[in-house]
């Protein structure tokens, strides 16, 4: 699913020097670091990969009410035009079942 912020772009205020790739990899620590100092532990796993202003979120976790949370936290991140999430809801019996997705 690839969501488009409603509001308009948001321009990155950066140093004359600064390449695209710079800002983008700023960008991305970015995004990674808010998921990876969440409250919510699941959250600190996700991986984020980002390309043309556009992050993709990968990873596990155990309610959609996470998956809504990171794809909003990363929403809030100047620079990121759109958000693919393929972040996966397992739950608990899901993985008891199937041990390969762990």
């Amino acid at each position: 699913m690839v969501l488009r912020r409603n509001a308009t772009r948001t321009e990155c205020d950066c140093p004359a020097d600064s390449t695209p790739d710079r800002v983008e990899t700023s960008t991305l620590q970015t995004a990674a670091g808010l998921l990876r100092h969440s409250p919510y532990l699941p959250l600190r796993g996700i991986r984020c990969e980002l390309r043309d202003g556009v992050l993709t979120l990968r990873g596990q976790v155990p309610t959609y009410f996470l998956k809504q949370l990171a794809q909003t936290m990363a929403m809030t991140v100047p620079g990121i035009d759109h958000v693919a999430n393929r972040i996966d809801v397992v739950t608990l019996s899901a993985r008891s079942t199937h041990p390969e997705t762990l």
